[in-house]
């Protein structure tokens, strides 16, 4: 890897924890001035690191106006939950046939480390703990990782603003705890319905932070 490219990926992965923790706001201009100096790399690999963002759907540029944080409306909200909850039904289904015992009771045990954590600081969903990306990987299916990751980039803008909510972030950990209940006791049809239900019920709170100010 050269420098270019090594200047580039780290460009990358901090404006795209700028964006997902919320440090920029949908909306939000980046200013590559700026970003250039306070990396202190050269515009060309931030410009390379701003297309990969682009690509990813996070960062939208405007015509003579320069890059923006991407702001997503209802209508494709909508239509990526409905990707992510066909991925997510596919994965619970693989995730049962192909995980043992063992893999299947590291998902108890993160719901324990986040209802502690939620229980000591009343704060939002822990980023590091996250539910989704641990069921999926039990699926082994790398392709499905690779698309439900993708589709997680561009909602997580949303969820970012919803997870700050403490009464919302314990109702997840409750509604992830129905849906591992029903997976170890062996009842797919309850599982997939309580993790349907739980994808919906985020949308509806990913949708009404659309329309709670920034800031």
């Amino acid at each position: 890897m050269g420098a270019h490219e090594t200047y580039a990926s780290i460009a990358e992965h901090a404006i795209r924890e700028m964006i997902l923790s919320g440090q920029l706001l949908p909306g939000a201009r980046i200013n590559e001035v700026e970003l250039s100096v306070a990396f202190e790399i050269s515009r060309g690999p931030l410009r390379e690191a701003l297309q990969r963002l682009i690509g990813d759907g996070l960062v939208v540029v405007q015509k003579h106006r320069g890059a923006f944080v991407k702001i997503f409306d209802e209508a494709e909200l909508e239509d990526l939950y409905s990707l992510r909850i066909g991925l997510e039904l596919w994965a619970i289904q693989e995730a049962a046939r192909k995980a043992d015992d063992a893999q299947l009771a590291v998902l108890t045990e993160m719901l324990s480390s986040t209802r502690a954590i939620l229980e000591d600081d009343g704060g939002e969903y822990p980023r590091d703990l996250d539910f989704h990306r641990q069921l999926v990987s039990l699926a082994a299916a790398p392709s499905l990782v690779e698309a439900h990751e993708s589709v997680l980039r561009r909602i997580q803008l949303a969820r970012t603003m919803s997870s700050r909510l403490p009464a919302r972030a314990r109702e997840a950990v409750e509604e992830h705890q129905q849906v591992v209940g029903a997976l170890l006791d062996g009842r797919m049809d309850v599982a997939i319905t309580h993790l349907e239900a739980h994808l919906r019920a985020s949308l509806s709170s990913a949708r009404s932070s659309l329309h709670r100010p920034l800031g």
